[in-house]
Parts: structure tokens; C-alpha cells; sequence
């Protein structure tokens, strides 16, 4: 039996634009070389059919006698320049001194007693709150670098990984690590299985750079370990490390790793490396075997250039009449990607001090998103930003388990 083809233009111009308005954003933009009446109707569809997103940003901002966290709801740019409205904003005061990491929901604030660390998990707007127990020999003079696996749907499944970054056997092959389980609420020593830990001894490699917020993407947990990218598998227990593309046009190595950042889109993990000219967008192609060859690891997908910033926003900059090779110099210590969109296609820039900016990768353009100067308090700096997803738990379900866990 032959199947039936339905011509669009027998359809009802409301159920095309329904279909066509739930196909992704940069779908529709490579869709629109289809022919320029594909391209008339497409650009339509952007303005009445305005992309949507579930996720957000969290500030986590120091003030001299506190801490709060700030949550960003974002918004389309074109939504947000027609309506001259700031993207929404909610505030969290609390006590927790330190935001260690952001994922799928969930948040991991730090305290210490100048001598462990404990750990807490919260959902904004900070009501929903749990102390994990303190953990086993986790003293703040070993050096550490702490993640959460967490799925966004099973709320009783998270985990807290703890990774001791001077604690490699290299003959072994092995690095000490520490799990938190939601499951049995207590925490585990592992040995755990390191994959190419050789790389640790390369001339150039920093152990204590491990700062970027890590990703966590199908049962694994990426993050930037100086030249390197660490793959946790979360079912096997073992660390995979993968040599970053090489790139020969890399910035000062003292400024350049506190730019690189990851996030995960097209059902990939993409890294954002700070050339000489711009940022250096990749994406990694896992084999899944653990054996991830450095040659086939990544593929280059674009280049996001600082002049193309500059000439699209001036007004981050202090005076419109600097000469452009020095606009080009600030920009190079003073732009930093922290996150990625997929659902809007659009690239999260921290400016420094304390503004954060959009840049389009459909329109190329650039749009303030917000600023503490906003805030109205000139006491606060900006410490760190994480990406935030805000529909991906449910709250309500969340807030018990945490008060039958707390109990």
C-alpha cells in the first residue's frame, strides 16, 4: 500500500504554522534556503511564533556582609527589545557562603568550618533546602573538584561527585574520589579508574584549574580540567580524560581557562575556547568506548569574533572613542562565555564586571540581558554564573523529599 503524500499547501495555514513552530529554531533558519517563499513565511513565523525557553541563569553574587543568589529568567531578544522589558529577575538571600554547582534543577551551595566542607542542595527560591551529611575525611586542605549527576526526573537519584585532583596513582591508573547517593544517604570512598591519566604529567597541565561549571549529559558528568576534558560515567564509575583541541591562537594561558566553558546542544557536548580573534566553538564527538582518540575527538563548528561583538555593541565598552586595537585588547580579559541556549540559539556573555549580554547566533546580534548595576546596589560583585533549567523538577515532589530526607 502506497502512502499518501499531503502537499502543505492543502493544509490549513494555522496547522502549518503549528507544525512549523515546534521545529527548532536553528532548523528553521537552514530551512529558510528552501526558496524565498519558505523564507517570507519562516521570517513570519519568528515574529508570531517567538521561540520559548525553560531555562534561566543563576548569579551568584557576594555582598560584603552576605551572599545571594539571583535567578534570570531569559527571554527571546526580540521579545525583550519590543517590550522594553528586562528579563525577570528573583532574588535569594541565605547563608550559604559558596555556589559550588548548578544541574538540571538542582543547586550545590558549600559552607566550612575552616577545616571539612559540608554540602547542601536547594531548588530557588531557596525554600526547599537539605544539609547532606558530612562528609568522610573531606578536609578543605585536599584539593578537590565537586559535581552533581542529576537527570532532572528521578528525584530520589542524585549524586555528588568529589574528585581529589592531587590523588592520582599513575601506575594504577587510578584517582581517589568520594560519592554522596541520594538513595542511601551516606557517602562512599571510590578508587576509581582514570583513562589516559598520563596527561596529568604533561608539561603545561594545572591541576587546580578546574573551575568551569560542569555538564551533565546521559548518564555522564563533563567538565574542563586545564587542557583537558574529564568524562565521569556515572553507571561504570570510571574518569575518562580527553586532550581539548589544540588551538594556536589560544589567549595568555593565565586568562584564557577562566574563558573556556561547556554546555551540551544537538544532543552534544560543545566546548567555547578563547582564541586570539574570538571564541572557538567545538563539538565533541564521543565514541562512548572510552577510548577517544584526540585526532577524532573534536569537531570546529564556528567562530564567534570580538569584532563582530564590538561593532554590535559599543556601549560595553567605556568610551565609544577608543581605538579599535585597544576595544579588541579589553575585550579579550573582559568577555567571557558562561552559557549556551539551544532553544533560543543564543550565547550568554559576562562582561566584567558585572553585566551580562546576549549574541544571537541566528541575528548575530547583541543584547543586554542584565546587570547589578540594575539591582540598584553598587555592594555586590559578581562571583559566578551557572545555567539553570527551571521546569526540569518538579518542585513540589522535590520539597517533600527533601523534608523526609532532612528528617
Amino acid at each position: 500500500m502506497e502512502e499518501e503524500i499531503i502537499d502543505l499547501a492543502n493544509l490549513d495555514p494555522q496547522v502549518i504554522e503549528e507544525i512549523f513552530s515546534r521545529v527548532p529554531l536553528k532548523s528553521r533558519a537552514r530551512m529558510k534556503r528552501v526558496s524565498s517563499r519558505w523564507h517570507r513565511f519562516l521570517t513570519r513565523l519568528r515574529t508570531t511564533h517567538a521561540p520559548t525557553t525553560s531555562a534561566s541563569l543563576i548569579a551568584f553574587l557576594m555582598r560584603h556582609h552576605g551572599s545571594e543568589t539571583t535567578l534570570i529568567k531569559l527571554q527571546d531578544q526580540t521579545l525583550a527589545r519590543a517590550w522594553q522589558n528586562p528579563n525577570a529577575t528573583l532574588h535569594q538571600s541565605h547563608k550559604f557562603p559558596y555556589l559550588v554547582e548548578s544541574c538540571n534543577g538542582l543547586l550545590l551551595y558549600a559552607t566550612s568550618d575552616q577545616d571539612s566542607w559540608t554540602y547542601h542542595i536547594s531548588t530557588p527560591p531557596g525554600e526547599n533546602q537539605c544539609t547532606i551529611p558530612l562528609p568522610v575525611a573531606h578536609k578543605v586542605s585536599r584539593q578537590a573538584s565537586v559535581g552533581i549527576s542529576f537527570d532532572g526526573c528521578h528525584l530520589s537519584r542524585f549524586k555528588v561527585i568529589c574528585f581529589f585532583c592531587d590523588e592520582v596513582d599513575f601506575k594504577a591508573g587510578t584517582i581517589k574520589c568520594q560519592i554522596f547517593s541520594s538513595q542511601t544517604w551516606h557517602w562512599r570512598d571510590k578508587v576509581a579508574i582514570i583513562v589516559n591519566p598520563n596527561l596529568l604529567l604533561e608539561d603545561g597541565f594545572i591541576r587546580g584549574e578546574c573551575y568551569c561549571p560542569k555538564v551533565y549529559f546521559r548518564k555522564k558528568l563533563y567538565l574542563i580540567w586545564s587542557f583537558c576534558l574529564l568524562v565521569y560515567d556515572d553507571e561504570k564509575e570510571f574518569f575518562e580524560l580527553i586532550r581539548l583541541p589544540k588551538n594556536k591562537s589560544r589567549r595568555d594561558k593565565r586568562n584564557s581557562y577562566m574563558s573556556q566553558c561547556i554546555w551540551e546542544s544537538e544532543e552534544r557536548i560543545q566546548f567555547c575556547d578563547p582564541s586570539y580573534n574570538g571564541y572557538d566553538i567545538w563539538t565533541f564527538i564521543d565514541r562512548g568506548d572510552g577510548d577517544n582518540n584526540d585526532d577524532f575527538a573534536w569537531h570546529f563548528e564556528r567562530c564567534v569574533t570580538l569584532k563582530d561583538l564590538i561593532y554590535r555593541r559599543v556601549d560595553v565598552f567605556h568610551s565609544a572613542n577608543v581605538a579599535e586595537r585597544e576595544k579588541v585588547g579589553w575585550a579579550r580579559n573582559s568577555i567571557r562565555p558562561i552559557a549556551f541556549n539551544e532553544d533560543l540559539q543564543v550565547l550568554y556573555l559576562h562582561v566584567l564586571p558585572r553585566t551580562i549580554y546576549s549574541y544571537s547566533f541566528e541575528t548575530r546580534e547583541v543584547a543586554k540581558v542584565w546587570s547589578i548595576d540594575e539591582a540598584g546596589d553598587d555592594d555586590i560583585w559578581m562571583f559566578h554564573i551557572y545555567p539553570f533549567l527551571l521546569n526540569s523538577v518538579n518542585l513540589v515532589a522535590l520539597k517533600e523529599f527533601i523534608r523526609s530526607s532532612s528528617q
